[in-house]
């Protein structure tokens, strides 16, 4: 029987991820052990051991009017060796390869493929396979977890770093505020600010719920941003904000803190969803070099209040952003792979753009926007010109 409104994820071993519908079925699960038998003895002693592996037949679809064409890309990619990730809603998620695949096609409705299943483990045990997004939250919400409590507890003890924390949260508050009016979000975004700003002022020394705040603001553009590139330079445009307060080491233990979270959210943001790409893997360069560029200022500038007036940073908060931005770096590129990248060249003689584009095998419209050009520039590309393409 399908079940209906619920879907597998299987993300192949060429890290293409799937969600489609499926058949309930049953699974097995073997385990390591000894039998013995003894004479004169009724029954068998069994010495039962740990569990081998988790095998299921699992049967799911692919509709619609181009489920043929999907079924084949999805065949294309079973043929890379690596284990699958396979997320089921009543197995659970585990490391999976495929034992054997079977396609039942149909010529208008759907494409059956049924695929028995082994759970897969390594010498170090299973083989976990994290998507770059879950990876980056998950060392995101680590990082703000230390950052919060240890610079509360610092923060706390100074007056003038709580006055100093709650102005940077209404600041925060405020650049969004204005963000949102050029972004014609709807209005529930309106009501979240205006909750977020009348909390922060309530909280007087308790500088948790104050960090937990601005945690929440930073994040925000996320949400009602259109594109990564806008997102990621309004974030960005946060990190002045440190840069100032570390000039003063009377609060330094807030520039510590906002420093670590503005970065945090730097990460976040960086990794694409389904829905917001990159283009090329030149715009991902562009990214990593901005945040690694952001944590050595970060590193920079506490370093040298530890020079001028003794601070010393503390080692949590440091490790923990440390982790996250290079776990960041190497995800974005390990994405980029996967992007074109621009070339740039010059035109060896006069041509037509339309047969440029069809020489470089690129869309028309797409190399129109990469290059930039005007609408008299399209018809004739005279010789000597600059001009980009993708590979």
């Amino acid at each position: 029987m399908e079940v209906e409104n619920e879907k597998v994820s299987i993300t192949t071993g060429d890290s293409k991820k799937y969600e489609l519908s499926y058949d309930l079925s049953p699974f097995d699960e073997d385990f390591h052990h000894t039998k013995f038998d003894f004479l004169n003895t009724p029954g068998s002693l069994v010495d039962r051991k740990e569990v081998q592996a988790t095998r299921y037949d699992l049967t799911v679809y692919f509709t619609g009017a181009n489920h043929l064409i999907d079924a084949n890309e999805f065949r294309n990619s079973t043929l890379d060796k690596r284990p699958w990730l396979v997320e089921h809603p009543f197995n659970g998620t585990r490391n999976m390869q495929p034992l054997t695949i079977k396609y039942d096609s149909t010529k208008k409705l759907h494409t059956a493929v049924t695929i028995a299943l082994s759970e897969t483990i390594m010498n170090d045990g299973l083989l976990i396979i994290q998507d770059p997004r879950s990876l980056i939250e998950s060392g995101s919400e680590n990082l703000n977890d230390v950052n919060n409590e240890t610079s509360s507890q610092l923060i706390q003890e100074t007056p003038t770093e709580v006055t100093n924390l709650t102005d940077t949260a209404n600041g925060i508050n405020s650049d969004l505020k204005n963000k949102i009016s050029g972004q014609d979000v709807a209005d529930k975004y309106s009501d979240i600010f205006f909750k977020l700003n009348t909390s922060v002022g309530s909280f007087g020394s308790d500088a948790i719920q104050t960090m937990r705040q601005i945690t929440n603001m930073l994040l925000m553009p996320r949400q009602f941003v259109d594109n990564i590139k806008d997102r990621l330079e309004f974030i960005k445009s946060q990190f002045g904000s440190f840069i100032n307060l570390v000039q003063s080491s009377s609060t330094i233990y807030t520039a510590q803190y906002l420093g670590a979270s503005v970065i945090s959210a730097y990460t976040v943001t960086a990794i694409p969803s389904s829905t917001v790409k990159y283009n090329t893997a030149s715009e991902v360069d562009d990214v990593a070099l901005d945040l690694w560029g952001m944590f050595t200022s970060y590193a920079n500038g506490l370093q040298s209040q530890q020079t001028i007036n003794g601070f010393v940073p503390n080692y949590e908060i440091a490790n923990q952003l440390y982790e996250q931005v290079v776990n960041t770096i190497f995800n974005l590129y390990q994405i980029a792979l996967d992007l074109p990248t621009v070339v740039e060249d010059i035109m060896q003689s006069d041509t037509m753009a339309v047969i440029l584009a069809h020489t470089y095998g690129m869309d028309f419209d797409l190399m129109f926007k990469v290059n930039n050009w005007s609408i008299a520039q399209t018809m004739i590309i005279p010789k000597d010109s600059p001009f980009k393409y993708y590979i």
